[in-house]
């Protein structure tokens, strides 16, 4: 502590070792970013923290830099950001580790372990038993000598190597404990694995984190019925979370949401995106599309980096009236536009698409809303994160995770078989795509004008 007392470049100084496998490490060694285990630090080190993960994530985003805070993808700092920004989670040390890591600051580690953390054995009350963390202590005294505050490449090559046994530990732990309880299994799955659940997991991982699940509950025998089982959500309540999420996202403390919630990396809907671009490169660079129940741009936001490259874009969303009158108050633009009507839209900026994006399920009169947007004649209708019953149609009540916003409402998993003979007449169907975040029975297709 005494000899990097002034150095602006060191944010701390640690105790603790993660366990390696170097024969003769060095005495001691920096790495990129700011620790927590059997550590030190001072005022003019603490200084720098930024307590605001939204502010953090925005500057990671903007530079670029997700990958390598992530340390090239061996543990989910960013996500675990994300968590705090949301406010789902209140994790202090990831917002430490990021503003020494946005600082250019480092930690000063031994080269062997001076401190073992007995709560890794399971009595932790913030941490599971695992393997990863069963360190080996100094057997000699460490020397501290001055040295240049850099990354010791060989030491974080060893330390993305364990970071990376430590995150699949916690992840097989997690997701085991989730399905234990989905399935309500009273007893600890310890040395049998079987293949299916196995495989489960593997799907679960490649799925990512997400929220707890959307329930889809009953088969009503009407729409009224089903609404008179829902216990319904409060519109002003969704409306302001949506409101100051899509504000979070124009003032750049954020890339985009969905729902409500925020993201802070760039990801593309890929069949939705080629669609768009296809249409534009029909129309030589131009494209309207007339987004209905687009709420404040959610879609637009996502995608802007790339259909901004358009030579001419109008985006018009159709919404809700207090949508609407928000949108028109606060987030008109050259490109976006709000509408209370296709009909309004269409008479002003008429659609080269027409996008429903998980929308027709939760309308009334689904198919009548279609078929008005068939009578348009755009050239490309677009149906995305849809749900089709297996045969016929089926209503529910869907149940939002409380996360979101907690709210049931009814829900109609369509009659694919009607919705193409609204639509062969005049349109030719490609084949269906499906998003990652949907369940099963969820997908979009693309329907191009036949002329």
């Amino acid at each position: 502590m005494d000899i990097y007392a002034d150095n602006a470049k060191v944010a701390c100084i640690l105790g603790w070792c993660f366990p390696h496998s170097i024969k003769e490490p060095p005495e001691t060694f920096f790495l990129r970013g700011a620790e927590n285990l059997g550590w030190g630090t001072w005022k003019r080190a603490w200084d720098i923290f930024e307590p605001d993960a939204a502010v953090l994530l925005a500057e990671l985003t903007d530079r670029k830099l997700q990958k390598a805070f992530d340390l090239d993808g061996a543990y989910p700092y960013t996500a675990m950001l994300e968590k705090v920004a949301t406010g789902s989670e209140e994790y202090w040390d990831v917002r430490w580790l990021a503003s020494a890591f946005l600082r250019d600051m480092y930690t000063l580690y031994p080269g062997h372990s001076l401190v073992r953390h007995a709560g890794f054995d399971g009595s932790g009350t913030h941490c599971g038993k695992t393997p990863a963390w069963e360190d080996r202590l100094a057997d000699s005294p460490v020397r501290v000598m001055p040295i240049a505050a850099a990354d010791n490449i060989r030491m974080r090559d060893e330390y993305k190597k364990f970071s990376r046994r430590v995150a699949e530990t916690s992840f097989l732990r997690g997701t085991i404990k989730k399905i234990a309880s989905q399935l309500d299994i009273k007893y600890q799955c310890k040395d049998l694995l079987p293949p299916v659940l196995l495989r489960y997991i593997q799907k679960l991982r490649r799925q990512g984190d997400a929220p707890s699940t959307v329930r889809w509950e009953g088969n009503y025998t009407d729409w009224q019925s089903a609404a008179a089982a829902a216990s319904g959500y409060d519109h002003d309540a969704i409306f302001i979370k949506v409101r100051e999420a899509a504000r979070a996202v124009r003032g750049g403390r954020a890339l985009w949401e969905r729902d409500s919630v925020l993201f802070y990396h760039e990801e593309y809907h890929w069949p939705l995106l080629s669609g768009l671009m296809a249409v534009a490169a029909w129309n030589r660079g131009r494209l309207s599309v007339l987004d209905f129940g687009g709420a404040l741009g959610s879609t637009y936001m996502q995608h802007r980096s790339l259909l901004n490259g358009l030579d001419e874009l109008r985006w018009n969303i159709v919404e809700q009236p207090h949508f609407v009158a928000c949108g028109r108050e606060e987030f008109t633009t050259d490109i976006l536009r709000f509408w209370p009507s296709m009909g309004e839209c269409a008479a002003v900026s008429p659609p080269d698409v027409i996008l429903f994006s998980s929308v027709l399920q939760y309308l009334e009169e689904s198919y009548a809303v279609l078929e008005q947007a068939a009578s348009f004649r755009p050239k490309v209708i677009i149906l995305d994160r849809t749900p089709f019953a297996p045969k016929g149609e089926r209503i529910t009540v869907q149940h939002t995770p409380p996360e979101i916003y907690p709210a049931s409402y009814p829900c109609r998993w369509l009659d694919r078989r009607r919705v193409n003979e609204i639509l062969e007449s005049r349109y030719r169907l490609l084949p269906d795509h499906n998003t990652p975040i949907d369940p099963p029975g969820f997908c979009g297709f693309m329907a191009v004008r036949k002329d």
